[in-house]
């Protein structure tokens, strides 16, 4: 008889082909449901459904605040930057925890699960650690990047709290060696661990398809170079960057463009910037993509810039999923030597690697780019395909099983 194992997180679509919110965890819970019952508390976002089977996978969503529709801390953006820039979604924090809390003893005792994963430290590890002491049940806790790097201003509470995550975990599986880094800097002690990061559909990203006809959707010349960005525009994701060296870019190189999938606070402060330095004829903002459309646009780009860097509180991704992406579609990337990057990316074999924030650095990998032969080229798509499947989603479920499978026995 299969286990049932609960997955404890934030980072979920609201739907079926949700723009907005990555889908990795989603993933993750496809390619366990395999070998385990899964399901997933997320919290409740309006016009979402509150129980809802996706393929194998059973997810129930959580009601915080009334009336839903002012539910703020799960609306598709940033939780974090969320909570900091608006007054109301910050003082929703109190009713999303409480409310978590009880989702999870409800889901325990009506599932009778056996094992729980958190995904996101603040607050899904800390409620499923406190949930280990009183239920016994064992706790595998996924550190993803954000929500670790604010705990540090919490001084000694941040340490304490930390702390009791890690001794009421079973294991602890961060996404990267940076994330290992901070959990294990605020913490102040060492811990066992592996370094498994969210993995990637290799077969979407193989796309095949018309690039000629999408190129002339989106009027691009059949020999311009196409420069792709994907992700929330948002602080910690560098895109003002990745447009002040655009702005040098457009002094040496007239073909290119610039394709900008997204958005966030900054979109409008950012398509005004473009406007007002005249950058229109190289960029285009393309919003939020459906999933399921996304690979067609790393089919049809030459290069993935990833200019990732640290937030005003200091946050950064762990691992963006972004560069697996890339990866898979035979894309070679670009993007900053910050948190967990240099895990993956080898500067020269797959991508360049350039100082974060530092805008003439990745001018200075556009312009290797872009000066490099197609000899080049081609062998660095290679060796980006042949990193993706180091972290296919079979390879990756594969290593979460076996620790579940420590935690718990095959069969009751």
């Amino acid at each position: 008889m299969k286990r049932n194992i609960l997955l404890v997180t934030d980072i979920f679509p609201r739907w079926k082909d949700d723009s907005h919110i990555p889908g990795y965890v989603a993933e993750l819970a496809k390619s366990l449901s395999a070998y385990y019952n899964i399901y997933v508390v997320v919290p409740h976002s309006h016009c979402a459904a509150l129980f809802e089977r996706l393929d194998t996978v059973t997810v129930i969503r959580n009601r915080y605040f009334y009336p839903l529709k002012w539910q703020l801390l799960s609306n598709g953006n940033d939780f974090l930057e969320t909570a900091r820039t608006n007054f109301l979604a910050f003082l929703q924090i109190p009713f999303y925890v409480i409310s978590e809390f009880i989702s999870i003893i409800k889901i325990i005792r009506k599932y009778n699960i056996d094992l729980l994963n958190s995904h996101g430290f603040t607050p899904h590890a800390v409620l499923c650690a406190i949930i280990k002491i009183f239920f016994k049940k064992p706790h595998i806790m996924t550190l993803h990047g954000p929500g670790i790097s604010v705990v540090a201003q919490w001084g000694w509470f941040g340490r304490l709290l930390t702390g009791f995550a890690l001794k009421n975990s079973d294991v602890v599986l961060p996404v990267s060696i940076y994330t290992r880094y901070l959990m294990e800097k605020i913490s102040g002690r060492t811990f066992k661990y592996e370094i498994v990061p969210m993995g990637v559909d290799t077969d979407s990203f193989k796309y095949i398809g018309n690039k000629i006809n999408l190129r002339r959707i989106h009027d691009i010349p059949a020999k311009h170079k196409v420069i792709l960005f994907v992700g929330a525009l948002i602080e910690r994701h560098g895109i003002q960057v990745l447009l002040e060296s655009v702005m040098s870019l457009k002094n040496d190189y007239r073909d290119f463009i610039v394709l900008i999938i997204g958005g966030g606070h900054l979109e409008e402060p950012c398509k005004k910037w473009v406007k007002e330095k005249g950058l229109f004829d190289h960029i285009i903002f393309l919003g939020w993509i459906d999933h399921d459309q996304v690979p067609a646009y790393y089919g049809i780009s030459d290069i993935v810039v990833v200019p990732l860097t640290e937030d005003a509180v200091g946050e950064t991704d762990g691992l963006p999923v972004v560069i697996l992406e890339s990866f898979a579609a035979g894309v070679p990337v670009i993007a900053s030597q910050i948190s967990g990057i240099s895990d993956v990316i080898r500067h020269g074999y797959n991508g360049w690697l350039f100082e974060h924030d530092n805008k003439g650095d990745l001018y200075s990998r556009l312009d290797l780019f872009f000066n490099c032969d197609t000899q080049t080229v081609e062998r660095m798509k290679q060796n980006a395909r042949k990193t993706s499947e180091e972290y296919s989603w079979p390879s990756i479920a594969g290593k979460y099983v076996s620790y579940i499978r420590e935690c718990i026995p095959i069969h009751k």
